[in-house]
């Protein structure tokens, strides 16, 4: 199986551009839209990705919908209502909006309806950027916990 993914960069986030992501998904294509912090690095998305499709060929999915069970293997809980909790960025912040596709037409597709919606608020990344990005935040987050010991 062949998975294209596209990676995107959101700002000022608002509770309509998160239901309008959510609406993209299809049965060959995943849309989705977490808090940076949701994901641990890009194996954790990767794996994640995979893990959503193979259960929807293996017909193990937790959720009915694609988009939600990619959320729980991301945010690692069986419960919809945590993984909401967890993963649901906050009212004007930045986002990360995760697309991923069976085939290359699609998305395609789904990326020019992204461009087209969100446009300048709008940033594409690449994988190796929002691992670097995320190393960067988890190294902040860990001098933090140290500087908070050391008082």
């Amino acid at each position: 199986m062949e998975i294209y993914i596209a990676l995107y960069r959101l700002e000022n986030t608002s509770r309509s551009d998160i239901e309008w992501i959510l609406n993209l998904t299809t049965e060959n294509c995943i849309s989705q839209i977490v808090k940076y912090d949701v994901v641990g690095g890009y194996r954790h998305l990767l794996t994640s990705i995979v893990d959503t499709f193979n259960a929807q060929i293996l017909g193990t999915r937790l959720a009915k919908k694609l988009n939600i069970e990619l959320l729980l293997r991301l945010t690692g809980t069986k419960q919809i209502r945590d993984a909401v909790k967890i993963s649901s960025p906050e009212e004007g912040s930045e986002s990360l909006i995760v697309i991923a596709c069976t085939d290359r037409s699609s998305i395609d597709k789904m990326c020019k309806l992204v461009q087209a919606e969100f446009g300048s608020r709008l940033s594409p990344i690449s994988i190796s950027e929002l691992s670097r990005e995320l190393r960067e935040e988890w190294e902040k987050l860990v001098l933090t916990q140290v500087l908070k010991l050391e008082y």
